[in-house]
């Protein structure tokens, strides 16, 4: 009752935040018929809950006839490779709207960016995707960096920060990408386990790039 009564709130088209509301999969059902379905709102926030994969599936399946959310963060839940799984296949497959996704501190490893590589082979409508405080390693960096660099053109912010597996191998992929991405400008990876000689390096490649930020 609670939850639907703070969604009622929300006029119609708004963003509706409901960030920490101890929410479960099984909210994630009301989220479907009541937010993206029934308010057809822009933004929606539902960080710091207790969705797991099952959640991220039924958030998924509402995806596939979205056509008015444009921002989705589902920050630090417990979405995991299963979950994200569910999302990068309606975003790779239906949804054409959903431009902004939050997907920080989600116990994501190299095999969910394995996922998001596929999708990003052929979505045209994301532009921001943040990863932020997940497990990915410099394997991982590997694939994303590509398919960035070669395989997407609409990413403009990509947030890596605090992915503490991340080390100094992994320069060797960003700078590539930052050269010749055609459409990234803006790169965060603060609090990673880069040296500062790495660090230096990466902000030397940044200046040589116009319009570029760099975060580090």
């Amino acid at each position: 009752m609670k939850l639907q009564k703070t969604i009622e709130e929300h006029e119609i088209w708004s963003s509706i935040h409901l960030d920490g509301q101890q929410l479960t999969d099984k909210d994630m059902e009301i989220i479907l018929n009541d937010v993206i379905v029934g308010q057809q709102c822009k933004q929606i926030s539902l960080s710091e809950n207790k969705i797991t994969s099952i959640g991220a599936f039924i958030i998924a399946d509402a995806l596939n006839t979205n056509t008015t959310l444009k921002a989705l963060s589902i920050d630090n839940n417990h979405l995991g490779d299963i979950g994200l799984y569910s999302l990068a296949k309606t975003l790779t497959i239906n949804n054409r709207t959903l431009s902004e996704l939050n997907l920080g501190s989600n116990g994501i490893t190299d095999e969910g960016i394995k996922h998001l590589v596929h999708m990003l082979r052929t979505n045209k409508t994301l532009t921001e995707l943040h990863l932020s405080e997940n497990d990915i390693t410099d394997a991982g960096v590997k694939i994303l960096t590509d398919v960035i660099q070669n395989g997407n053109t609409t990413i403009e912010k990509l947030w890596l920060s605090r992915n503490k597996l991340l080390t100094d191998s992994s320069v060797s992929y960003f700078i590539p990408m930052i050269k010749q991405s055609s459409s990234l400008k803006k790169l965060f990876i603060v609090d990673c386990s880069l040296s500062d000689k790495s660090k230096n390096q990466l902000k030397k490649v940044q200046q040589s790039k116009q319009n570029f930020d760099l975060s580090v």
